[in-house]
């Protein structure tokens, strides 16, 4: 058929050559009659310039066939006529031009004649042309091809579709019917000789089957009988029998279930690869292996097995796969494992033992060297009677001379006070140690002394015992004395020199008020009646005026300074103090402060009230110099026991802790100040939050009793 249709294909082209040949021999042959036609009447028309004879003529060439462009031009003329007809631009165009001749008797040439012809025509036609010859070749191609494929089947491709789907449905080692053709009898061909053929062998493959059966019966008893599991794998690593021990291990019901499947199939990936690569070694080195290695069961649990994997051939000697046989050894891994880690606890044990004992004595060691030299006084004591274990030098040195002699008596009778011991004693059953807590110690000469203890429970002797370490603090605790004394010393010489100060405040201040006073006062009188003499004279009268005001503002003057040594106001109260106070601080600052009463007016002696007024003065100072505040209130809260006072500001504030921690002398003076009555003073004050100052005064039943300083 291919043939067929090689040879079609050459026939068409060659035809199509020759067609295309005689086309184009036509268009020369039909320049040709152009030429002998038209030449000598288009010289004439020429000669004559008639260009109407020439359109006609050029006309009548254009109509010809497979002519598309046709023009006439003179030559040898400076300025040529040229007449044309038919499209300028011809695709595929065959050009010639012919000599136009003038006169017939004399010729001469006197113009060309221009011709195109178009090949396009003969091209569309030779497709025409070949379409027909490729379609009705095709038609008959398929048509033949057609006839062939139903003879085909009809007469060979049923039959061996029957005989594929019986052999499809053929089970090896049952007995079926021969093969037969479905077609009347005929005499024998190759399809019949196919059938015969394939009957001996399918007869052929049942007796191997047979016989196959029976030896993989045989095999199946006698691996189902082998207690251990046993296998059987060709080279690919897929099982080829097993016994139903391994089957039911690995999860199956029957052998038939293992067979084709690999180890990647039962178990692990990573149990799956050690698997087969053991049978790759085995197959490769041509001799068995034992391997210990684990198993993982169908139930999850994991077992030890021991495996020995054996290369086996087939009846050709080549070689077919390997067989193995595994037992379960789970439980002497077990006491082997069990007697392995004994061996190695036991070892262990008594490899640290010896390094305990080692340590042990090297820390005694260590230990009472470092005890025996260290100047720090030490001892060991039974917990809880208290009884001397052991004592170093410095300790004996720190209790006296006696004491050496009572080196094994109880911890207690060095103990200045009993119920000190027992203290310590009780917290050391609680908490276990104590570190640096202060004890009075006597000594056997009857001699005290106080000593810095530090202790913890721990074992000695395989017993509870109290370590106990001791620093001689006698020095430093009467340094600390002594300090406190001088300290209440200047707090009382400070009350004692403040007290001074007020009175002599109140002195001056009264002095000025009283006798100063009197005088400017006297002196304003004195102004006054000079004014009223001179009021004939209006220089004098102004002079007066100008004294008179200069002794007023004296007056205030007096009045101010006399008020900021001593406070009239302080004669009628605290109340009343504190009114005049904030008042002058607004007038003077220009900083709006404001004074809040709750309860009733405290009685409070002169040397309390004064406390408590510098105080406030003191804050409200602070507040115009450095809180940048806006406005500034002072609260006062009082009880029969009690007085409550509170100074706030609403500015930039500052860090308490760090202003106490510079001795910042202001803050000092106004705690002291509180000191001295007996009260408490508490400043509380963070950046950009404002100040509050509070003054917490106790109250005494007797004002008389409190007269501080």
């Amino acid at each position: 058929m291919l043939f067929s249709t090689m040879v079609t294909l050459v026939v068409t082209v060659v035809q199509l050559l020759l067609s295309y040949q005689a086309a184009v021999s036509g268009l020369q042959n039909r320049f040709n009659e152009i030429e002998e036609g038209y030449a000598r009447g288009l010289g004439n028309a020429l000669w004559a310039l008639d260009s109407k004879r020439l359109e006609d003529q050029l006309d009548g060439i254009l109509h010809l066939p497979l002519i598309r462009h046709v023009e006439v031009r003179e030559t040898q003329v400076a300025h040529p006529l040229t007449v044309s007809r038919g499209s300028v631009k011809v695709e595929n165009a065959v050009v010639r031009e012919f000599p136009v001749y003038c006169c017939d008797n004399d010729r001469h040439q006197i113009g060309i004649l221009h011709l195109e012809g178009s090949l396009t025509d003969i091209y569309r036609d030779l497709l025409r042309q070949a379409l027909v010859i490729l379609v009705s070749n095709a038609a008959k191609t398929f048509l033949v091809a057609l006839f062939i494929l139903f003879m085909v089947h009809r007469l060979a491709t049923r039959h061996l579709v029957d005989i594929a789907a019986t052999l499809r449905g053929r089970t090896p080692g049952i007995a079926m019917a021969p093969l037969r053709l479905r077609r009347t009898r005929r005499k024998p061909d190759e399809l019949d000789q196919l059938v015969d053929a394939l009957n001996v062998m399918l007869e052929g493959l049942d007796q191997h089957a047979a016989e196959l059966r029976s030896a993989n019966a045989q095999m199946a008893a006698i691996l189902d009988n082998i207690p251990d599991l046993a296998w059987v794998k060709d080279t690919h690593g897929r099982y080829v029998a097993a016994n139903r021990a391994l089957v039911s291990a690995v999860g199956y019901a029957e052998p038939a279930d293992m067979i084709d499947k690999t180890d990647f199939d039962l178990h692990p990936l990573e149990h799956a690869i050690a698997y087969r690569t053991d049978d790759v070694e085995v197959m490769t080195s041509g001799r068995r292996k034992r391997i210990e290695e684990t198993h993982i069961e169908a139930d999850g649990r994991r077992r030890w097995v021991e495996t020995i994997k054996t290369p086996f051939a087939d009846g050709h000697g080549q070689l077919a796969g390997t067989a193995g046989i595994a037992r379960d050894v789970t439980e002497r891994k077990k006491v082997e494992e069990e007697l392995a880690r004994a061996n190695a606890s036991l070892r262990s044990e008594v490899e640290e033992r010896r390094r305990i004992e080692a340590r042990l004595q090297s820390s005694e060691a260590r230990f009472r060297t470092i005890v025996e030299t260290s100047p720090v006084p030490l001892c060991i004591a039974s917990m809880p009677h208290g009884t001397i274990l052991y004592a170093n030098e410095p300790l004996r040195a720190l209790f006296g001379p006696d004491s050496r002699n009572n080196a094994a008596g109880n911890i207690a009778d060095f103990y200045a006070d009993a119920t000190g011991c027992d203290r310590l004693v009780e917290h050391l059953r609680r908490e276990g140690s104590f570190r640096n807590t202060e004890a009075h110690f006597r000594r056997p000469d009857g001699t005290t002394f106080w000593a810095m203890a530090t202790a913890r429970v721990a074992t000695y002797d395989d017993a509870p015992a109290i370590y106990v370490g001791l620093n001689d603090i006698t020095g430093r605790k009467r340094i600390e004395q002594e300090l406190f004394e001088s300290r209440e010393q200047l707090r009382e010489v400070s009350a004692y020199m403040e007290a001074i100060r007020e009175e002599e405040r109140r002195r001056i201040a009264m002095e000025i008020h009283d006798e100063l006073g009197q005088l400017l006062t006297a002196l304003k009188m004195d102004v006054s009646l000079l004014k009223m003499r001179l009021s004939g004279d209006p220089d004098a009268v102004k002079k007066a005026d100008d004294m008179r005001e200069l002794v007023e503002k004296t007056i205030w003057m007096v009045r101010n300074v006399s008020n900021h040594l001593r406070p009239a106001a302080l004669n009628f109260g605290i109340v009343s103090a504190l009114e005049w106070l904030v008042e002058d601080f607004g007038q003077r600052y220009g900083i709006p402060c404001q004074l809040r009463i709750n309860g009733g007016e405290p009685v409070l002696s002169d040397a309390h009230a004064t406390v408590v007024f510098r105080i406030v003065q003191a804050s409200l100072t602070n507040v115009a110099r450095h809180a940048g505040a806006s406005r500034a209130d002072v609260t006062l809260t009082g009880s029969d026991t009690t007085l409550d006072l509170h100074v706030s500001d609403d500015g930039r504030g500052f860090d308490a802790a760090a202003a106490v921690e510079g001795y910042s002398y202001g803050l000092l003076g106004m705690r002291e100040r509180a000191r001295l009555i007996g009260a408490t003073l508490q400043i509380d004050s963070a950046l950009d939050t404002g100040t509050v100052i509070s003054i917490h005064v106790p109250l005494c039943d007797e004002p008389q009793r409190c007269s501080g300083f």
